[in-house]
């Protein structure tokens, strides 16, 4: 019998038994089976796709981008998309894609299509110098089924800008672009500093005046994480935009701020009114370098829960961490900071999960005052799960592990199964503070009463949000490529200076040298070489010459990764690695390890290797895109 003719939900069974979500390889192979094998696993195979920048080209992304622009059944058939790394090396390989005029046409009819002939000018110049920015735009506008989009979105993005303006429009429904879309998942793209000014020049926001504005305003996202989020004025802007409160719907909130933020009362509490009905909210914010900014904005805790309490009939998770909460010493004092705590949270009746810093709950931070509560009179009864972070920070209140006990020992959390401690970088038995650590106490109390305790170490808890598991791997693949990146600077560097140094001795014996007589008389053969010899000296005087002026063509000072010229100065040992992947080893509890198709006997189609057999319905050009991904990005 035929697996093909069993119901949907066995025949998806067995495919799963035979080839891995991530299998692309296996899926086209079977589609070779017959007909029906090929219309069922098609839908399966475009169903996810992936683009990495960092080790696909430019080349592949058109050919995927035409593929969809070709065939609404290919269009319809993509359900989930992962960028990253998309805009890195610019300017590499300008050049390098020719379109032809079909090609111009077809990404006419597509502007056309996806409403985006505002910008229409904009893009057909771009896609002729091998942006990949607009073809980034049209792929994203021309997917109607799209629901979950993970991506490192630039700064700023003229093309993917006016795609998410377009989709947050009062338009019609059927025309906007991403009408679909249910998850959003985003972070700064790669963007080095080519100033020396900044204190990191690594530094990476994504601004509430860019694309984030817009993600507040597009109706069908329910699930919303930003990172890199820098809210300056967002309560200003959020009235000129006329983005009123109680007018989004996204249900799943994720903010994690850039070292640079500097949040204020008002904007958090505009950002946060703005969700109708927030049921789980992360908020991450590195702040403590800010403490160095005397005149810097701040927001204190209880500021901050003004703002979270707008949501307290709806929340039933909130994840809170913020550095400036922790060992701050003497500095918190030396500024006038007072990081305050959190007021009760008796009227979050829905509260189910609470993770967040005792002395952001209860205050104590820094020699600060202590609420006027106790833990058992703040927390809501409806709460499930308790996670206080913290190492030695849980010893900052000599009362906190009295009061769990209370919390544990009292009828009024009915509901409060799990109780998890953080420790300290060396573990439980290693506190630099004279107070005793409390998880010895706290477990025994939560044995007693029949709770489940645990003692999360400070490397595995998310601080922030589940979120944030996604986002540790950005962090540590940043680190890397800044850490070749310097090594490309310092090859380049030493290349400008062996440069300059044999330009300066080629000009050094050259003025005395005698130019050739017109009537001189020599072969052929002669006079190419002097004219070899002509042509050499005047590209070193040239050269010399630039490196005298003012203005210097490629200097280290200047170098920016969108106009390294990577191939002609670096070897291949500090290029990216082809096999590295962005999230390997990921802790993300669903992640699968991914194959890497090589391709060898087959073709590149679409993202996915295919026998020469080709088994797509549609397709006559060999297409070459990114593996397939599972949702991490």
């Amino acid at each position: 019998m035929d697996p093909s003719h069993l119901p949907a939900e066995l025949f998806d069974k067995i495919i799963n038994s035979t080839a891995r979500r991530n299998d692309v390889k296996t899926l086209c192979n079977l589609c070779l089976v017959s007909r029906r094998w090929q219309d069922i696993l098609t839908s399966r195979i475009y169903s996810r796709w992936s683009y990495d920048g960092k080790h696909q080209s430019i080349s592949s992304l058109w050919k995927f981008v035409r593929s969809v622009l070709s065939s609404k059944q290919i269009a319809n058939a993509i359900f989930e998309v992962n960028i990253r790394n998309w805009t890195l090396g610019l300017n590499q390989e300008c050049g390098l894609l020719i379109l032809l005029d079909h090609d111009i046409d077809l990404i006419q009819n597509a502007i056309g299509a996806t409403g985006l002939q505002r910008i229409e000018t904009h893009i057909l110049v771009a896609v002729r110098k091998a942006d990949p920015r607009p073809f980034m735009a049209l792929l994203l506008a021309s997917l109607p089924n799209l629901t979950t989009l993970y991506a490192h979105i630039p700064e700023s993005d003229l093309f993917i800008n006016d795609v998410f303006r377009k989709a947050a429009s009062n338009g019609q429904h059927m025309d906007r672009p991403l009408k679909n879309l249910r998850e959003l998942h985003v972070c700064s793209a790669w963007n080095y500093w080519q100033h020396e000014s900044y204190y990191d020049r690594h530094e990476y926001f994504l601004s509430i005046y860019g694309s984030p504005m817009h993600f507040f305003r597009i109706p069908s996202i329910q699930r919303l994480s930003v990172f890199d989020f820098y809210d300056g004025n967002a309560a200003r802007l959020f009235q000129i935009q006329k983005i009123a409160p109680r007018s989004s719907s996204i249900t799943d909130l994720t903010l994690v701020y850039s070292l640079s933020s500097q949040l204020s009362g008002p904007d958090t509490s505009a950002l946060l009114a703005v969700p109708n009905m927030l049921i789980n909210l992360c908020i991450y914010w590195d702040d403590y370098d800010l403490l160095k900014d005397e005149n810097g904005p701040r927001i204190s805790n209880a500021d901050l829960w003004n703002a979270i309490q707008q949501q307290a009939h709806s929340l039933e998770s909130l994840d809170v961490f913020r550095a400036c909460g922790t060992d701050l010493s003497s500095r918190t004092s030396q500024y006038g900071a007072n990081p305050s705590h959190f007021g009760p949270m008796r009227n979050f009746t829905r509260l189910q999960r609470l993770s967040i810093q005792p002395e952001v709950l209860l205050g104590g931070c820094c020699g600060g005052s202590y609420a006027p509560f106790q833990l058992k009179d703040t927390l809501p009864s409806s709460l499930k799960s308790l996670i206080l972070y913290g190492g030695e920070d849980l010893t900052i209140n000599p009362t906190l592990s009295q009061q769990l006990r209370d919390v544990l020992s009292s009828t009024s959390f009915p509901l409060l199964s799990h109780v998890a401690l953080g420790s300290t970088y060396r573990g439980t038995g290693l506190y630099e503070a004279d107070v005793d650590p409390l998880h010895g106490e706290v477990e025994r109390a939560c044995k007693n009463s029949g709770r489940n305790y645990e003692t999360k170490s400070i490397f595995t808890y998310n601080r922030g949000g589940s979120g944030r598991r996604y986002y540790r791997h950005v962090e540590d693949e940043r680190l890397r490529m800044s850490k070749k990146l310097e090594t490309v600077r310092f090859a380049l560097t030493e290349y400008l200076y062996g440069l300059q140094k044999s330009t300066d001795a080629d000009a050094d014996s050259t003025p005395n040298r005698l130019e050739p007589s017109a009537d001189t008389n020599s072969d052929d053969a002669d006079s190419d070489d002097d004219a070899d010899s002509d042509d050499d000296a005047d590209s070193n005087d040239a050269y010399s010459d630039d490196l005298d002026s003012d203005e210097i063509v490629l200097h280290i000072d200047n170098l920016d990764t969108y106009e390294v010229p990577w191939d002609e100065v670096i070897g291949e040992e500090i290029c990216w690695e082809s096999g590295e992947s962005e999230w390997e080893n990921s802790d993300y509890e669903e992640l699968e390890d991914e194959d890497t198709v090589e391709d060898q006997e087959g073709e590149e189609l679409d993202g996915h290797v295919v026998s020469r057999q080709d088994p797509v319905p549609q397709q006559t050009d060999s297409e070459g895109s990114g593996d397939d991904s599972d949702g991490v990005w």
